[in-house]
This record gives structure tokens, C-alpha cells and sequence, in this order.
């Protein structure tokens, strides 16, 4: 299971939700409220688009987003934070 800082609010449209349900439980309900509803699919969507996994990014974000600094939020955006990622990665497997 995943462990959000307290900080980190998780809102799930269309129906309450018990936030101490942990995170799988919360990504099922989230799933589930995409499905029935397309216009909460923007996120998914943009993942999409940039060749992400929704459900990667969404996790990678909310374990950052406490700790970005302000006026780097840009940089969680999908694009920015595919970008980044691939430069980690490079970095990482060295030359």
C-alpha cells in the first residue's frame, strides 16, 4: 500500500469516499468513476497522448507534489514529467 503525506488531499468525483481506504482502493474507485464518467478522463487522456501510464504518473505526482517547489509545478505537467523521467533514466544507465 501506498502512504500519501497528510497533506496530500485525494478527491474522488461522483460518489464519498472513505480516505482511509489506502491507495489501491482509492485508484479502484477512481477507475471506476472514469469509466462511468468521460469528461473526468482529462488526466487519463493527457497520459495518453504523451505515451504515459496513467496510473504511474498519477502515483509518481502524488508522492512529489508535497515536496516541489513553488512555482515548479509545471514541470508534474505530462509532458514536462515524461521529459523528466526519460533524463533520469539516461542518467541513471550511465554513458
Amino acid at each position: 500500500m501506498l502512504m500519501l503525506p497528510p497533506s496530500v488531499r485525494i478527491f474522488v468525483a461522483g460518489q464519498p469516499t472513505d480516505l482511509r481506504c489506502g491507495f489501491d482502493a482509492l485508484a479502484e474507485a477512481t477507475r471506476q468513476v472514469l469509466r462511468q464518467d468521460p469528461f473526468l478522463c482529462s488526466l487519463t487522456e493527457s497520459c495518453k497522448r504523451h505515451d504515459i501510464d496513467p496510473w504511474a504518473y498519477l502515483k509518481d505526482v502524488l508522492l512529489r507534489i508535497e515536496t516541489q517547489p513553488p512555482g515548479t509545478l509545471a514541470e508534474l505537467l505530462p509532458h514536462n514529467w515524461k521529459a523528466a523521467r526519460e533524463r533520469e533514466r539516461s542518467t541513471a544507465s550511465g554513458p
